[in-house]
């Protein structure tokens, strides 16, 4: 990992926690911070990802893995939502680290 910071959304459990796991096996250390974040609330984005930033001076990996549930039955299902869903989240994480 040669120093790289990685950013890893959902890294409590499942996908992103193993994530978690190999990236510290690969020599990167594991660190905490900004644990509680809605993925679906921009500003949150943008704040977890600036404290990532400003602790470690930059984001190198961005694993965006963090899921947005919205219940609603299919037949109803507007399709403006489905972009505000789990893809939609991963857009923000992506635009936000990108400019770090």
């Amino acid at each position: 990992m040669n120093g790289e910071v990685a950013f890893v959304t959902g890294a409590a459990s499942g996908v992103g926690h193993g994530i978690v796991k190999r990236f510290v096996e690969a020599g990167g250390e594991s660190v905490a911070i900004a644990a509680a974040a809605d993925v679906s609330d921009e500003e949150q984005v943008n704040a977890a990802v600036d404290a990532t930033a400003k602790a470690f001076g930059a984001v190198d990996i961005l694993f965006s893995n963090a899921g947005i549930r919205i219940v609603h039955p299919i037949e109803e299902f507007p399709f403006a939502r489905a972009e505000t869903g789990s893809r939609g989240a991963a857009t923000w994480f992506a635009r936000k680290v990108a400019d770090k």
